[in-house]
């Protein structure tokens, strides 16, 4: 039995200019994915620590850590339901959007002294709640746009995961 490695020659774009536009959405979401997980890894630990600096509670700080480690656990038995329904592209646009400005509401809601502890809650649950729709529609990308760049299932794998590494 022989493995195939490489895509299917009529799943390739034909044109090098089409091929081209096709590598690089497909970097453009592997940079993406990239960015994402990096500032989900950093509000993972950091806002646990604002509460703690803040606050001195690890009640609080336990709290946090909490609501933030849940959402996702909650939003990934719907995520794909939610990809599938709205699509992918947009689902990814607006997960990404929705929970960076939820992400940024926290300093800047800080800086004006209008950030209460329930209110932080509610902004990382909702930021955290996002991240599980959003990463299933950027994984769900990645075949499609890999097979139209002319990359081999291996190399997209591997490509792919130099972005999710942090997840």
């Amino acid at each position: 039995m022989t493995v195939l490695t490489e895509p299917h020659p009529e799943s390739v774009a034909e044109d090098p200019a089409l091929r081209r536009r096709y590598k690089r959405s497909y970097f453009a979401l592997i940079s993406s994915s990239f960015v994402s997980n990096t500032g989900n890894a950093f509000s993972n630990l950091a806002i646990p620590l604002y509460v703690l600096a803040t606050t001195g509670s690890a009640t609080r700080t336990g709290v946090v850590a909490f609501v933030n480690y849940t959402p996702p656990v909650i939003a990934a038995i719907f995520g794909g339901a939610l990809v599938d329904r709205i699509g992918r592209r947009r689902t990814l646009m607006t997960a990404d959007a929705l929970s960076g400005v939820s992400t940024a509401l926290i300093p800047l809601l800080h800086m004006i002294d209008a950030l209460s502890f329930p209110i932080l809650l509610v902004l990382v649950a909702f930021g955290s709640f996002l991240d599980s729709p959003g990463r299933a529609a950027r994984s769900s990308m990645i075949p499609s746009l890999a097979t139209r760049s002319g990359y081999s299932p291996e190399r997209a794998q591997s490509l792919s995961m130099s972005g999710f590494m942090l997840s």
